[in-house]
């Protein structure tokens, strides 16, 4: 098991969770369950962000220290994700 941390942002509330996932498949999957059953903070953020854009990231950590991060389309470990519009 690896341990994440996924931080997500949408209309104003910030979430900031860590979990373990057998691989980076799994993150998002285990996220929603997390969330569903109420164990993710929910915080309120005023950021002045597009009201219907959500961004949703996680990273690999190990031990409360980043081990890989994306934060541009380069060729690099980590992930990172599209903005998703609704």
């Amino acid at each position: 098991m690896k341990l994440y941390r996924v931080q997500a942002r949408y209309i104003g509330a910030y979430l900031d969770h860590k979990l373990e996932a057998d691989n980076d498949e799994l993150v998002i999957p285990n996220f929603i369950n997390d969330l569903n059953a109420g164990k993710v903070k929910v915080q309120k953020e005023n950021t002045g962000r597009i009201p219907k854009l959500c961004l949703v990231t996680y990273e690999e950590i190990e031990h409360d220290r980043i081990i890989s991060v994306a934060s541009s389309q380069e060729d690099k470990p980590g992930v990172q994700m599209e903005p998703i519009l609704s």
